[in-house]
């Protein structure tokens, strides 16, 4: 419906869907972490992200079910809680985490989501 459907833009808008902007000093945490795999590890970041916020996520959507015009005002602070939550999983330290974590485990495929270190991570 298009309640849902407002609901998945809403959630791609607040994972950065819309293009995540590369930091210049993305090398901080390891000077050889290529910029084809730290697009991997956001990518994982974001999966990650709506793991653990899906309550928010789903609070958001019983709340705008059946409503179109409403949904600006009827859900404002739901859709601000799942903002947070998404923000606060899909930020700058998150990456470097991520990224120190992934480098930890011997740089494991990031494109295998059923290894050991994509499952522990979704998870932790």
């Amino acid at each position: 419906s298009a309640a849902v459907g407002a609901a998945r833009a809403a959630c791609g808008r607040a994972l950065g869907m819309s293009g995540w902007r590369f930091r210049t000093a993305a090398a901080e945490v390891d000077p050889e972490v290529l910029r084809k795999e730290e697009e991997g590890l956001i990518t994982l970041m974001k999966e990650r992200a709506l793991v653990r916020c899906r309550e928010t996520q789903k609070d958001y959507y019983e709340c705008v079910k059946g409503r179109t015009i409403s949904i600006a005002w009827a859900c404002r602070d739901t859709a601000a809680a799942m903002n947070d939550c998404l923000h606060q999983h899909t930020n700058d330290t998150s990456l470097d985490e991520l990224k120190q974590r992934w480098v930890k485990a011997g740089r494991p495929s990031i494109a295998d989501r059923d290894s050991r270190f994509a499952k522990s991570y979704l998870k932790s």
